[in-house]
């Protein structure tokens, strides 16, 4: 294996120190089941919280977890970086203003996703009487960070951007396309959208092409974070791929494993290979350049939301894909062998594995 070598000015990562100041848990491994994590009280949001900075971020994305109790609200929050905020359990709505007298209210519950605008005032609520709502947040905090150092910029700033405080003003906000047919491919354009596990899907040929039966739908969240919903059938699994940093991947539906790995496109010789099992809940981000792949072992489709930065850090000049027909055999084989331990068969067509 190539050694690796370490410039030690880089190793020094502002975000981390801004994160274990919070005084929370930070988790910091390849991935994370948000529904077990461990919170603590966060005097930030005046709940318990816990940082998610996990080995694939690349310094450019995090995600925060709070726990809202029953009848329990946030404190006011604002920065100067938008965040896709997902909820993970619960109900309860969430308020979004820039100025007191002009302000948006977003009802949620379970697996609604929405968008909080740069630099917005936000505050959370639990509607609840019984239980605890759980929301994830992915922010781009240690990219603007590192690049600043600046606390003051991100968390005082005054600036209000003016196309967010018009769509506040109006109530366009809340408004959104539907799932669209485009030239560019299926589309969805708004910030916010209910049931992300349960979406009805259409076909697509780019989504078609990522893995036999695949799905999917890209969200068009406007300037900042983006997303997209991908779903695999029963008993099948994705084509492995590759690109660039910053692909935050919850899992939504289904349960399966995820494999990960670096320095070869053969996970069998691979200089580095990391196995994930997932399950709803599960989090996880693939490395910079780590090819990845996806099987549901589920009789149900599986389905997962990627959160990204925008596409540049990602995009298809960096993108590549092993068919099936290319993969290592190794893929296959373990696949199935996963399969025979629950007396479950693969729906993957020998056809498939043939070069057309």
């Amino acid at each position: 294996m190539p050694q690796k070598l370490v410039n030690e000015l880089h190793k020094q990562d502002y975000f981390v120190d801004f994160a274990k100041a919070e005084g929370i848990p930070l988790y910091d491994d390849f991935h994370v089941d948000l529904l077990e994590a461990k919170t603590s009280y966060w005097d930030r949001f005046g709940v318990d919280g816990a940082w998610v900075y996990l080995k694939g971020a690349s310094a450019l994305d995090a995600a925060y977890i709070l726990n809202i109790p029953p009848k329990t609200s946030t404190r006011p929050q604002k920065y100067i970086l938008d965040e896709v905020v997902v909820v993970l359990d619960g109900e309860g709505y969430t308020d979004i203003w820039y100025e007191d007298n002009t302000r948006i209210r977003i009802e949620w519950n379970k697996w609604t996703l929405f968008k909080i605008p740069h630099n917005a005032f936000f505050k959370h609520y639990n509607n609840s009487k019984e239980r605890i709502a759980k929301i994830l947040s992915v922010t781009q905090l240690p990219l603007i960070l590192n690049a600043s150092r600046d606390n003051d910029l991100i968390f005082r700033s005054s600036h209000k951007p003016k196309e967010f405080l018009e769509l506040i003003k109006t109530g366009e906000y809340l408004k959104s396309s539907g799932i669209m047919e485009t030239p560019k491919g299926v589309l969805w354009k708004g910030y916010v959208l209910n049931n992300i596990a349960s979406l009805e899907l259409p076909s697509s040929k780019y989504f078609g092409s990522r893995g036999t039966g695949t799905r999917g739908v890209n969200l068009d969240l406007g300037p900042g974070l983006m997303a997209h919903i991908s779903e695999m059938p029963a008993f099948t699994y994705k084509k492995a791929h590759v690109h660039g940093p910053s692909a935050t991947i919850l899992i939504l539906k289904g349960e399966g494993y995820s494999l990960m790995w670096y320095g070869s496109t053969k996970w069998s010789e691979a200089w580095e290979k990391v196995r994930i099992d997932w399950k709803p809940g599960v989090l996880f981000i693939p490395p910079d350049k780590w090819f990845h792949q996806h099987f549901n072992l589920s009789e149900e489709p599986a389905r997962y939301l990627a959160i990204h930065s925008p596409i540049g850090h990602i995009g298809e000049q960096n993108f590549i894909q092993i068919e099936y027909y290319e993969e290592d055999p190794e893929i296959r084989k373990m696949y199935e062998q996963e399969l025979n331990k629950r007396g479950l068969k693969s729906q993957m067509r020998p056809e498939l594995y043939q070069k057309i």
